[in-house]
């Protein structure tokens, strides 16, 4: 009960002293559960820490919503260009406190539907503590009563208290009732049937490849494949692109019209039932390629004389993949290390850059095999400018040559602007300066009708535009770092980009996330210094308010010091864009009266997270703090309360030693030892009282002189104890356990999770801690002279009926007796 009612005394008193990380749930009572906070806090930290999505470009697929398509995006160009305009005004968002305390877990042992609401009651702090207040009356009048204390008796009966007491026990106890579950009615049951029954269209329940028939002749490609349907589902046939084109599909002899390609294959939609599916393909100037597939055919069949194949098992069972190698073929009157001539194919990839300026970077790489010349006329894009030097361009077209040992060529391009003849830079440079950007732009890309070579397009977009696209639709490939969309044309098809400018939300570009402002107490000076880390969008002035009379000693912007600079009694610091650490450090002339509080200072913007701290003297005897809820708390008030009360209680017994004033002046002293330390004591005072009122005849020899060597023991740590007192008392520093937020005795710290502009008010009030060893002086003294008349009653008692014994008297009267 004792330590129960402890711990709701300071929950009333000082709630910052609560422990941290304390995970609030039902608990058995004899099986209670110890799961700490810290590993849930620990692990939805590690989930909400997981890199989202963000970076250099907004991106929206066909009027989808924005999100950032970028995250660290490896430009190919200068990283320069990907940034925001020196003049856009982008929010830094709202400052965030980073701190935690304890969580409450809702749980339900049914299911709950999306109707059902949860509503948390909450009580404020004041209702808190009223709470604790009856909480501890009640328990301690139960107390009173269990323990049989006759002149509380006339408050309740003893049974009728305990059933009362009992009674209240189950009200307040969890509820762990137990309800049983309904039976479904029939509907519910006809549902759950259907939806066991209902035929799933996932792979590979819904379709199966029995068995394909590939015929392979030179560059072209017959598959016949047998696929058996379930339902009406779509079916991936084998295949990869871009390894193979196919040129046509028929599905029963019949063209295919519900075509679609995904993940790199073609996909097409059969209704239930067996099919026979034709695809007629052809494969590039290659002598080896891979055919895969994401449904596993039962059964392939492969006629082909011009190539080898390996892949396939005796029966028939293709394994992961199926790998073809063309076979070397001779002509006749030719070396037999001549070999046939194959078209050449390239891959034309183009990496468009749209920043501040836009840009392209096109490679052309060789996917023949070297040996043979390559000469092809690539078209440019619309308002395609070629900037690198020796390029051959006319009419709209670049040629591109390939000596039989380059694999590949490449060259960099400016995009001119829809609306003028200058070049992207150019404009892009006197848009910053007027702080505006161009409306909407369009550009359109279209891969050219041709089997020469196939192409691939990569978008990079900055904060600067917002890009929507038309037609085909983007993919994601996973090699990329970035979340860059890429376009696998084939000829013919185009894409349509569409950039407009994003309309600029007003909010904050300015944002505090931490201040530590420490105050260091001096008898005669005052110094401060305050960190403060923010976060800014545009470079400008952060302008600090102090005291008037404050000396500004020292100005540093992240690490570097700057000169100071206060206009109309403001602290004004340049900052630059993006994040950075801004420390001040100035002294203000105030002498250390009794009570302090802190300098004014107010910041520009509302901040979060502020540590506030003071640093008293270890010559100061701190008596009181005050501040933010989270913060000290200075105990020994409560402390000196509760044992005075017990020493009220003490002095009430009838055989007690002392009188409840001398019992309230001792225990005061002895707050400044351990509780166990006072207790001893305690004891050894009662102890030496009960020795003065028993009757020594009634013990055996034994017994008497143990009792007696125990006397001599407690009193010596008694004595002991009360020397420790006096000695620290007028030796040492006043205990006042100043606990809460790591504070102590010279040293308080409070903390805010949030303020508008002016940091929290402090007060400390302090006195020399010469009148503490003044008061520890005086009731030394009064110990001293207690203490003697305490001995000498001790003595008598001590002494009453023998100081020891060397034979029993008992025995000693049977001897005397005869």
């Amino acid at each position: 009960l004792a330590p129960f009612l402890k711990n709701q005394i300071q929950s009333a008193l000082y709630p910052q002293l609560e422990r941290p990380g304390v995970n609030y749930q039902a608990r058995p009572l004899f099986n209670p559960n110890r799961r700490s906070f810290r590993r849930a806090a620990q692990v939805a930290h590690s989930l909400e820490s997981a890199e989202s999505w963000g970076g250099y470009g907004g991106y929206s697929g066909e009027g989808k919503a924005d999100s950032s398509i970028q995250q660290r995006a490896q430009s190919k160009f200068s990283t320069n260009n990907l940034m925001q305009i020196a003049t856009a005004q982008i929010q830094t968002g709202p400052a965030a406190p980073e701190w935690t305390w304890n969580q409450v877990q809702c749980q339900w042992s049914g299911p709950v539907s999306a109707a059902q609401q949860v509503r948390p009651i909450l009580i404020s702090r004041n209702q808190h503590r009223l709470l604790s207040v009856v909480r501890i009356m009640l328990l301690a009048l139960l107390a009173m009563v269990l323990l049989g204390t006759e002149r509380f008796s006339f408050l309740f009966h003893r049974r009728t208290a305990a059933a009362v007491a009992f009674l209240g026990v189950l009200c307040f106890s969890p509820d762990q009732q137990t309800y049983a579950q309904e039976i479904p009615d029939k509907e519910t049951l006809e549902a759950l049937r259907s939806r066991l029954l209902e035929v799933s269209d996932a792979f590979p329940r819904a379709a199966e490849i029995p068995s394909v028939e590939l015929n392979v002749e030179n560059d072209t490609v017959t598959m016949q494949a047998e696929v058996h349907a379930a339902l009406t589902v779509a079916v991936p046939l084998p295949g990869k692109l871009p390894t193979w084109s196919p040129v046509s599909v028929s599905v029963d002899g019949e063209d295919a019209t519900l075509l679609r390609r995904k993940d790199d294959y073609l996909w097409v939609v059969l209704p239930a039932g067996v099919h026979e599916v034709t695809v007629m393909s052809r494969l590039p100037a290659a002598t080896e390629w891979e055919w895969t597939f994401l449904l596993k055919p039962r059964k392939v069949t492969v006629q082909t004389e011009d190539w080898n194949v390996s892949g396939i098992n005796r029966n028939g069972v293709p394994e992961q993949q199926v790998f073809f190698s063309r076979k070397q073929q001779a002509v006749e009157g030719d070396a037999a290390y001549d070999r046939k001539d194959f078209n050449a194919i390239v891959a034309v990839d183009r990496q468009i850059e749209t920043g501040l300026i836009w840009q392209v970077q096109t490679n052309v790489t060789r996917l023949a095999s070297p040996g043979k010349a390559v000469s092809v006329r690539i078209p440019l894009l619309p308002g395609e400018k070629v900037l690198t030097a020796g390029a051959i361009v006319e009419d709209g077209m670049i040629e591109v040559r390939l000596g039989t040992g380059q694999e590949g060529y490449q060259w960099k391009s400016e995009i001119t602007l829809d609306d003028g003849d200058e070049p992207a830079e150019e404009n892009a440079e006197e848009n910053a300066e007027d702080g505006d950007l161009p409306p909407t732009r369009t550009m359109e890309l279209v891969a050219a009708e041709t089997d020469d070579w196939v192409e691939r397009w990569h978008l990079l977009t900055s904060p600067v535009w917002h890009m929507t696209h038309e037609g085909l639709t983007p993919i994601f490939e996973d090699a990329e770092t970035a979340l860059v969309p890429v376009w696998h044309p084939w000829p013919g098809e185009k894409v349509t980009l569409t950039f407009n400018k994003p309309q600029a939300i007003p909010g904050a570009t300015m944002t505090v996330q931490r201040v530590n402002c420490e105050t260091q107490l001096g008898s005669r000076l005052r110094t401060h210094k305050l960190n403060a880390a923010l976060e800014s969008s545009l470079g400008g002035d952060f302008q600090i308010s102090l005291d008037s009379e404050a000396e500004i000693t020292s100005v540093k912007v992240s690490g570097q010091s700057i000169p100071v600079r206060v206009e109309q009694g403001q602290l004004v610091i340049p900052i630059r864009p993006g994040k950075q650490a801004v420390e001040v450090e100035w002294r203000t002339e105030k002498p250390l009266t009794a009570f302090v509080h802190n300098e004014l200072v107010t910041m520009p913007v509302a901040s979060a997270n502020i540590t506030s701290s003071i640093r008293v003297p270890g010559s100061r005897w701190v008596l009181w703090a005050n501040g933010p809820t989270r913060g000290p708390a200075v105990q020994f008030w409560v402390i000196l309360i509760v044992a005075w009360v017990a020493a009220m209680i003490l002095g009430s017994f009838s055989f007690s030693p002392l009188s409840r004033l001398e019992w309230m002046m001792l225990v005061t002293g002895l707050t400044q030892v351990p509780v166990v330390a006072a207790m001893f004591v305690v004891a050894w005072l009662f102890a030496l009282s009960l020795r003065g009122r028993s009757d020594p005849g009634s013990m055996s020899q034994g017994q008497f002189n143990i009792r007696q060597f125990g006397l001599v023991i407690l009193t010596l740590i008694a004595l002991g104890i009360l020397l420790v007192v006096v000695g620290e008392g007028l030796l040492g520093h006043p205990r006042m356990f100043i606990l809460g937020n790591g504070s102590s005795r010279t040293y308080l710290q409070w903390f805010s999770p949030q303020v508008l502009s002016g940091l929290p008010s402090l007060t400390v009030v302090s006195v020399s801690v010469w009148f503490y060893r003044l008061f520890m002086l005086v009731w030394a003294l009064w110990l001293a002279f207690a203490l003697l008349r305490w001995l000498a009653d001790g003595w008598k008692n001590f002494n009453h009926g023998g100081a020891w014994r060397s034979e029993d008297p008992k025995e000693a009267e049977v001897s005397q007796a005869e």
